[in-house]
């Protein structure tokens, strides 16, 4: 009796028709089960007769491993996670998905993972818990490894928001009062893991009378503003400059110098009045002030008389506060109007006395001696 053997699917048998024995038994050579995992069937038939056997194909060993579409190619901010976990599908020769097989997701540099290994599910999946990206900007890889597969997967790490502002150059400068500092200052805005920000917009804003050109500043693409100049106020002394970018400030400090000799004025003692060939009783005093009126200390100060009155202590120099005072100025022994100018380089000016008489100190016979009736 011949059985002819009919197999389902892509399944395939060898020695098919089989003829029953002496004890009536028919046997096929092999039955080859189709490369798709799960049931089989076998027909064997005789006439109207038949029967059918069952069997399961079950996937077999890990040969490839592929990337899942969503978690490959993704961009975050840097030091976040990503917004879909990466997965990986194992499958056998024939594209079975293989479950139960342990994967390992490794990232590189300072990027982490949670949930590694995974292990694949009955549709062969495995997925890490999640990709937290590195701290800094730019590319990210992720493997993943089962035994002698691998596959990568790649993400870029972007800039996160404005976190920290930091003077970049320009602080403690000095320079004369009413003139720009020799270097404009500028700030670095990075993120919270130091990554520089660009397009962000700094103001500056200095402090008194000074003032500032280019504000507001736009940070590069090195995270870098910078003021196109910061003018010092005309009073010297002490001036700050903030920027500004949102919630985040950092201040600037400069210290403004008086300016050259430019102006000079009389203080104390003119117009005074001493009898002729005496001191006057408040010795003259100038006061040498810059364009802007700040006092120059240390400028040399020559205290003039005129006709034959005297000084004393000339030239004198000025002290802090710009004033210059000469020691003394004794009149001319003639009655009548002195004058003692007071110059330093360019600048001038006169003081004004008058000489007055003295005390009778002689008699003398001026007309009527030795005459004759």
């Amino acid at each position: 009796l011949s059985l002819p053997l009919a197999r389902s699917g892509d399944g395939s048998v060898w020695g098919s028709p089989a003829t029953t024995d002496a004890s009536g038994v028919a046997t096929v050579g092999s039955w080859t089960l189709a490369t798709t995992a799960g049931g089989n069937t076998l027909a064997a038939t005789a006439g109207a007769l038949s029967a059918t056997f069952t069997a399961t194909g079950t996937a077999g060993a890990a040969v490839n491993i592929a990337k899942n579409p969503g978690g490959d190619g993704q961009t975050a901010t840097a030091g976040a996670a990503v917004g879909t976990a990466p997965s990986v599908t194992i499958t056998d020769q024939y594209g079975n998905p293989v479950p139960g097989v342990s994967v390992t997701f490794a990232p590189s540099g300072n990027g982490s993972v949670s949930g590694s290994p995974a292990t694949t599910d009955a549709s062969g999946v495995a997925t890490v818990g999640s990709w937290t990206l590195a701290t800094t900007v730019g590319g990210n890889t992720l493997t993943a490894t089962a035994g002698a597969l691998s596959t990568s997967f790649s993400a870029t790490g972007t800039v996160g928001a404005a976190a920290n502002i930091a003077k970049t150059a320009g602080d403690a400068q000095t320079a004369t009062v009413g003139t720009a500092v020799a270097t404009a200052p500028s700030v670095t805005i990075t993120d919270q893991h130091g990554n520089p920000v660009a397009g962000v917009s700094v103001a500056f804003a200095p402090s008194g009378n000074g003032s500032v050109t280019g504000s507001p500043a736009t940070t590069n693409a090195s995270g870098v503003a910078t003021v196109g100049s910061w003018t010092l106020a005309t009073a010297a002394g002490a001036n700050t400059l903030t920027a500004s970018a949102g919630a985040l400030s950092t201040s600037f400090s400069a210290t403004g110098t008086v300016g050259a000799a430019a102006n000079i004025a009389k203080t104390a003692g003119d117009g005074q009045t001493a009898t002729v060939g005496t001191t006057v009783a408040t010795a003259p005093s100038v006061t040498i002030t810059d364009q802007y009126g700040n006092p120059v200390p240390g400028v040399s100060v020559t205290f003039a008389p005129s006709g034959n009155g005297s000084v004393s202590g000339s030239p004198a120099t000025t002290n802090a506060s710009g004033v210059a005072t000469v020691g003394s100025w004794t009149l001319a022994t003639t009655v009548g109007a002195n004058t003692l100018t007071a110059t330093a380089g360019a600048l001038s000016t006169t003081f004004n006395a008058t000489g007055t008489v003295g005390a009778a100190a002689n008699i003398a016979k001026t007309a009527g001696e030795g005459q004759t009736p």
